[in-house]
This record gives C-alpha cells, sequence and structure tokens, in this order.
C-alpha cells in the first residue's frame, strides 16, 4: 500500500471516458462572498489536471497564473467542481456585471464568476470534499457492505493520483530536489514516460533546446525553458515546481510511514510518542519539513521505512518544505448508497486532503466483482 500507481493506456479510451463521467468531486469551501478587491469563481473541469485548468483561465483572462488562488490539485480522470478566487481586474469586474460563464478547453473547462470576496482561497481554505461515485457490481449485499465498511476507520494514505497517472513520478523529482542534483532534476523532466500523450511526449524530447513551437499549448517546463536560459533554469525550476513536488515527495514518505506503522502491528487509533492529537481526536503524523520535529517512537518508525526503501532521515529532514501533522485515518460523513440494477451510486464526504481510494479500496478488499 506504500505507493499505489498506475497508467491509462492510451488504447483504453472508454475506461478513461466512464471514469471522467462515474467520478465526480465536488469541493466544500470556506471562502464567503464579501466586499473584497478579488473575485469568487466555481472551475468545472473534466479529463483535464488543475494546473492544465488554470492555465487555461490564466490565458483567457489574461492574468498569470499564481494570482489565481485554489484550494488543492484535483483528479485529471474525473469530473471535479472546486472554487477559484482571482483579482478583481476590469476585465473581470465587467464580465461579474453581466455573469458571464466561461467555457475553454474544448469544453473541459467552465469558469462561472460568483460574487466580490476578500478572501484569497489558498491550499489549507477548504472544508473538505464531497464525492460522488458510480460503481459497477455483481452483488445483492454491496450496499450493506458499503455501510459496514464505511463505519471503519479508513488508513488515509494518499491515492495513486497524488503522485501523478500518466506520469507518476512527481516524488521523484521532489526526491532529487532535496538531494539538490539539477542534473538528475532536468534530466527526469526531460525523458519522455510511456503513457503521455504525443505532444507531451514532443515537449520531453525539445526540453534541452527550448524548441516547443510545434506544440499546441504549453505547459509549464517548457514555459521555462522558453523564457530562461539553461543558466537559470535550476532556480526557476525549484520556484515554480518545487512545492509541487516536494509536496510529492512529503505524500511518499507519509505511505511509507503509515504502511510500517501497520507492518509493526501499532493500532492506528493508538498514538505514538512523537505523534499529536487532532482536534477530532484522530492520531497526527509528522510530515518531515521546517517546524516539525521528528522524535520518540514516530521517529524510530520512519527511520526504518525509509531505510526499507534505501533513503534516510538525514535526507527527508534536509526538505526545503513546510512540515504538518496529517490524521492516520479518517472516517466518512453523510454516507448515501443507491442500488438499481449492477450500479451502485455512492456518495460520501471526506475531510479536506483525504482520497475517495481510501474507501474504495476497503470495498474491493472484498469478494465482490467491483469495476
Amino acid at each position: 500500500m506504500y505507493y499505489l500507481s498506475y497508467c491509462i493506456k492510451r488504447k483504453a479510451i472508454k475506461y478513461a471516458w466512464e471514469r471522467e463521467r462515474s467520478f465526480i468531486v465536488v469541493e466544500e469551501p470556506l471562502a464567503q462572498c464579501s466586499v473584497g478587491e478579488r473575485v469568487l469563481a466555481i472551475l468545472f473541469k473534466r479529463g483535464i489536471d488543475t494546473l492544465g485548468a488554470l492555465r487555461a483561465v490564466a490565458r483567457l483572462l489574461h492574468l498569470p497564473v499564481s494570482s489565481i488562488g485554489v484550494a488543492g490539485l484535483k483528479d485529471a480522470n474525473a469530473s471535479t467542481i472546486q472554487y477559484v478566487s482571482l483579482p478583481l481586474t476590469p476585465l473581470i469586474e465587467k464580465a461579474l456585471q453581466e455573469r458571464k460563464v466561461f467555457t475553454m478547453a474544448n469544453g473541459r473547462v467552465i469558469l462561472r464568476l460568483l460574487c466580490r470576496t476578500r478572501i484569497r482561497i489558498s491550499p489549507g481554505k477548504l472544508k473538505g470534499n464531497r464525492f460522488t461515485i458510480v460503481l459497477r457490481v455483481n452483488s445483492d449485499v454491496v450496499k450493506e457492505l458499503i455501510k459496514a465498511t464505511a463505519r471503519q476507520p479508513l488508513l488515509n494514505y494518499y491515492g495513486y493520483q497524488r503522485f501523478g497517472t500518466n506520469r507518476p513520478n512527481t516524488h521523484v523529482v521532489g526526491l532529487l530536489l532535496a538531494l539538490s542534483d539539477p542534473i538528475l532534476v532536468n534530466e527526469v523532466i526531460g525523458s519522455p514516460y510511456p503513457d503521455e500523450s504525443e505532444e507531451a511526449l514532443h515537449c520531453r524530447l525539445s526540453y534541452w533546446r527550448g524548441d516547443c513551437r510545434l506544440t499546441k499549448r504549453k505547459w509549464y517546463e517548457h514555459e521555462l525553458v522558453g523564457e530562461y536560459s539553461m543558466a537559470n533554469l535550476w532556480t526557476k525550476i525549484r520556484k515554480v515546481i518545487g512545492r509541487l513536488a516536494l509536496s510529492g515527495l512529503q505524500a511518499y514518505i507519509f505511505n511509507l510511514y503509515l504502511s510500517e506503522r501497520v507492518k509493526q502491528g501499532y493500532d492506528h487509533t493508538v498514538i505514538l510518542t512523537g505523534e499529536r492529537r487532532g482536534v477530532n481526536g484522530y492520531p497526527l503524523a509528522p510530515i518531515p519539513g521546517r517546524g516539525v520535529k521528528l522524535e520518540g517512537e514516530a521517529r524510530r518508525v520512519l527511520r526504518e521505512a525509509l531505510e526499507a526503501h534505501g533513503l534516510s532521515l538525514s535526507l527527508v529532514e534536509r526538505i526545503h518544505a513546510r512540515g504538518y501533522w496529517r490524521p492516520l485515518y479518517v472516517k466518512p460523513r453523510d454516507l448515501e448508497s443507491i442500488v438499481a440494477n449492477d450500479l451502485v451510486v455512492l456518495r460520501f464526504s471526506l475531510e479536506k486532503g483525504a482520497y475517495a481510494t481510501t474507501l474504495l479500496r476497503e470495498i474491493a478488499k472484498n469478494p465482490l466483482d467491483v469495476a
């Protein structure tokens, strides 16, 4: 369980098409309408990652991507609704008064302006997420099974999509950043991955010489090459994609820690020395980074987990990212399930940072035919 990933083969279009419409995620935001110098908007996307959707919005509204506030990244292979905040430019103010709805990326991205706000949405400004998932099953007992599973504490590991779907190596880039190895970072970014699109493959291959004129749309690594010399590329990479890559590494480390903790037989409801108790009473595991000190039994378990995978505590303690505390388990809220023939529509909410796969994994472990 320490690291789950898969690649959606380009030939498996039918599967990807179905998943985009049978896996729906809706944010539960903390931001509210108020008098302020920003605008609150709803972003709907399907079959595109959050960064790609934000770049489409930025191009349309003539904004730098960094000016758009977002609470988190959402699954690229799903239909998602999330809230963003935008600066109040004359163009956006006029569009807000006209109640405009913008459609971009061949209909895969829709932006609806709601109201003015004084809050800039940022990571952490999120209550949780509401999931609607359609399962194909062949069992009459699945509804009761889902209820029984949802009542149990679910191990709060990071899902496969946290590390990338077609290119599941975000944590690898983060590891190389932690090692301060610019040559290998550039090599990984510039190397094609088997299941990427032809456009992405071309961009990877042209990364070193910065020739991306043949591509239909830019993505952040290529924009770096076009705008900055190779001498400054390392510095810019650390600034632009460093946070995403290092947080991927932190997620990978948490999965290692949680797996090792389970392997050593610790009850996940019991707090070890070096862990904390959350406001809801759940144990919190330390995620290495600035501001988080590793100590006690938690430090020992993490050290053994890292050593089993060729890593060390001295390395992760050099991560140039803010550390944090993550619950070891979560419990779904407001669970609903509707069974119709061989379909089950499953709805539930999880706190921010939790993945729907925590519940789906437990259901799939049972002897049922679940697709």
